[in-house]
Order: structure tokens, then C-alpha cells, then sequence
């Protein structure tokens, strides 16, 4: 990559294609190796993991993510904590080490269903991974939030494919793939997964309150009762 300003980046390897951001330069240099069979390395999928596969739109793989984070929490509960460091410091190495090479199938995928000509569609989800952080506590909503927002982009695409009469798959190619990278559109369409996800969250959090309040109240009711008795 040869850099032009602060804000765009010309990738030396593909000269014929127009100029790009640096973060769709920097994945169509890493996608050109992996096809070269070289190795790549990406830091955000080291230091964030399940995030950044929220950010980028990873729904299966950040669903499974989250899924072994948890088992893998609750196997080390029992051992030293020097087991659980090394535990998930090699999970978090994975991460790194196959961070690019799992989104360039997620990438690909989706460029052949046709996500990079969907007008107003996003190849990254600022509002999902807001949504996941801010519910962290409440952990059945996070696989809630991905349904949702997952369920959204499917519905853009079969919009899309029934508007324009086509059920076929798309070239992938390093055009079509940079422009489905390039993506940053915001949809009125994106309302509707933040609005369902913050009323499915609330409504969990609000059944896990009662639960709780009522359990406590078995509690205080079982404790009064035996103290008089």
C-alpha cells in the first residue's frame, strides 16, 4: 500500500482499480494474499474478538464465538488463574490469526448473494456491537440482537433480488468485493432492528427483575416465617 493523504490509500497490488479507504485498502491487500496463500495478521481481531465480528457483521461466526467464550469461561472457573490466562490468550491468538481469512468467506459470501449493490446496505454495524455492549450484562440478548439485525440484512437482500427479478448468485470478484466493503450507507431500514432489539432486551431484563424479585420475596417470606416459628 502506498498512502496518498490521511484519508485515502492506493493499493500497489491492484493499480487498476480507483482509489480506496484505508480500511477497504487494507483488506483488499489482506484478501490478495490469503489468495496467495500467504498468512495474514489482524490486531482489532486480537485485542476484540467478538466484537469486531459484530462490527463486521460475522452473525454465525460471532454467535459461535460467543457460545465457546462462555463454556470456555465456565470449564476454567474451576482452575488457577494462570490456566484461564493461557486459555484465552491462545483463543484470542486464534482470533488474530484467522481473523481475515474468516471474514474474506463472509465477504465473499455475501458478495455473491448481492449485498454489494443493495442500496443503503452496510458492510459494518456500529449500532449492533452499541446495542451488545450495552446489554453485555444481560447475556441471552446478545444471540437476540444478532437474530434480529441478521434477519434485517436478509430482508434487504430478498427486497432487492424480487425488485430486480434476479436469484442468481453475483461474480465475486475484487470489484464487487470492494464495493461491498466500501458500503457505509445508513437505512431507514436499520431503525427497525434497534428499535425490536432495545424492546426484546428491555423485555427480557424486565422478566429477569421479576423473577429475581420474586424469588427474593420467597426468601424474606421463608426467613420471617421460620424466625417467628
Amino acid at each position: 500500500m502506498q498512502e496518498e493523504n490521511t484519508e485515502q490509500l492506493q493499493c500497489t497490488k491492484k493499480p487498476f482499480f480507483q482509489t480506496c479507504s484505508r480500511r477497504v485498502c487494507y483488506y483488499t491487500c489482506a484478501f490478495q494474499k490469503l489468495e496467495e496463500g500467504q498468512n495474514t495478521w489482524n490486531w482489532a481481531a486480537f485485542f476484540f474478538t467478538y466484537s469486531r465480528m459484530i462490527y463486521r457483521k460475522m452473525y454465525a461466526y460471532a454467535l459461535l464465538d460467543f457460545i465457546i467464550t462462555i463454556v470456555l469461561a465456565v470449564v476454567t472457573l474451576s482452575f488457577s488463574g494462570t490456566v484461564s490466562f493461557i486459555t484465552f490468550f491462545v483463543w484470542y491468538y486464534l482470533h488474530g490469526y484467522y481473523g481475515n481469512a474468516l471474514y474474506y468467506e463472509v465477504v465473499k459470501q455475501r458478495t455473491a448473494e448481492g449485498y454489494c449493490c443493495i442500496d443503503g446496505y452496510s458492510s459494518t454495524s456500529l449500532s449492533l456491537l452499541i446495542i451488545e455492549s450495552l446489554s453485555c450484562i444481560l447475556v441471552l440478548s446478545t444471540p437476540i440482537a444478532i437474530g434480529v439485525f441478521y434477519l434485517t440484512d436478509w430482508f434487504m437482500n430478498r427486497r432487492y433480488h424480487l425488485v430486480h427479478k434476479n436469484d442468481e448468485n453475483f461474480v465475486v470478484n475484487e470489484q464487487n468485493i470492494i464495493r461491498y466493503l466500501s458500503q457505509n450507507q445508513i437505512s431507514p431500514l436499520l431503525l427497525i432492528p434497534i428499535l425490536v432489539s432495545i424492546i426484546l432486551i428491555c423485555s427480557l431484563a424486565a422478566i429477569i427483575v421479576t423473577a429475581m424479585g420474586d424469588y427474593i420475596m420467597k426468601i424474606v417470606s421463608t426467613s420471617t416465617w421460620l424466625t417467628i416459628h
